[in-house]
């Protein structure tokens, strides 16, 4: 049982006090965490809201966190930690399934609430620093109090869950989730292929290479991403329509540089890397913001394309179209081997991209 005052957590203002029956009413069910973490016995069970369990522990834990219990309602966490990517997925989970409300906790990771039509599992893709997860049922999220990381509050710049009632909220099926991600899949470095695919997808467009180590940190092109964090930055902000502080912005450029970058030897100059650095490059694009110059972001909502066709065959068209192209390839296949070696074009080979459910392994064996 945590202390409401432990370590600095518990923020000024009671938020769970200030906020749980409020949410409950609108129809989520809030539970009170230490930091980011649920704490009392049973709390994955609580999917509707019991006002008498919230108002025991207003009064038990007024100063905790609030988190919200997943099962009703999903959380699409971008567990991101380089702003490009981030912002590519944000914009392909909007054109997929819509724009939820959005909550910011350690940028530039993002989450995204949405109403879900029936319970299921949690779902995750990628590595650590560069996932994506779907919090379902099991699952929570903090919603309201102090990132225990940053030591700042969340935060909802579009709006937060109590201007939007629980029914209110862009609904999904399963489905719609499986299928976005399928292809935020293909936007993540998978394990076995981290290092290679965390070099080649972290390049900005035009600024020079980015190169990171095996654990992720930023060891080369160092200058281009912190121009990308702040480039980013102020473009979130200008997204938002919030004042465009300097001092602000660069803190939170900061903060994310200094964590996932090396800080030795400043564009070969021998020092550290600063504050001042990232302040230097918010000031920059501020700039060339007020001159009307600030490039746009590519991968706007409307424009994401799925990096596969999109299913909509039954599942028993599905199947008759793997095995076409199964038996295709096989027939291809034998017609190439007795060629003599001489007037052999390229070995045939093929490529499927299939959802699960299909019978895929089944076909290929029969097909054998």
């Amino acid at each position: 049982m945590p202390r409401d005052d432990a370590d600095g957590l518990a923020p000024p203002g009671a938020p769970f006090a200030a906020l749980a029956l409020r949410l409950a009413d609108l129809g989520y069910s809030p539970i009170p965490l230490e930091g980011k973490a649920a704490f009392l016995k049973g709390w994955q069970r609580r999917l509707v809201p019991d006002l008498a369990w919230i108002a025991a522990q207003v009064s038990a834990h007024p100063a905790c966190n609030v988190g919200i219990v997943c099962g009703q309602l999903a959380g699409v966490d971008i567990d991101v930690l380089d702003p490009d990517l981030a912002y590519r997925l944000d914009a392909l989970a909007v054109a997929r399934l819509g724009e939820g409300p959005l909550r910011i906790g350690r940028w530039p990771k993002r989450l995204r609430v949405y109403r879900l039509t029936e319970p299921m599992p949690k779902m995750a893709a990628g590595i650590k620093g560069a996932a994506v997860e779907v919090l379902a049922s099991g699952q929570q999220f903090a919603a309201y109090g102090i990132h225990p990381d940053t030591r700042q509050p969340y935060t909802w710049p579009d709006g937060d869950l109590t201007d939007t009632p629980l029914e209110d909220l862009p609904e999904i099926t399963p489905a719609m989730l499986h299928r976005f991600m399928a292809e935020a899949a293909g936007l993540l470095p998978r394990r076995e292929e981290a290092p290679a695919r965390a070099r080649a997808a972290s390049a900005p467009r035009g600024d020079g290479e980015i190169v990171r180590d095996v654990t992720g940190r930023v060891v080369d092109g160092r200058d281009a991403y912190l121009s990308r964090l702040a480039f980013h930055a102020v473009s979130d902000a200008i997204q938002r329509g919030e004042l465009l502080h300097e001092d602000t912005l660069a803190a939170l450029v900061w903060d994310r540089f200094r964590d996932t970058a090396e800080l030795g030897n400043a564009k070969g100059r021998g020092r550290p890397w600063r504050a001042r650095d990232a302040l230097r490059k918010v000031r920059d694009k501020l700039a060339l913001h007020a001159a009307g110059q600030l490039p746009g972001r590519g991968g706007a909502v409307e424009t994401v394309a799925p990096f596969y066709p999109l299913p909509t065959s039954s599942a028993a068209e599905a199947r008759a179209e793997v095995a076409r192209h199964v038996h295709d390839f096989l027939n291809r296949t034998l017609t190439w081997h007795p060629t003599v070696k001489a007037e052999r074009s390229a070995a045939e080979h093929a490529g499927l991209a299939v959802e699960v459910a299909a019978g895929k392994t089944r076909i290929a064996c029969e097909a054998l």
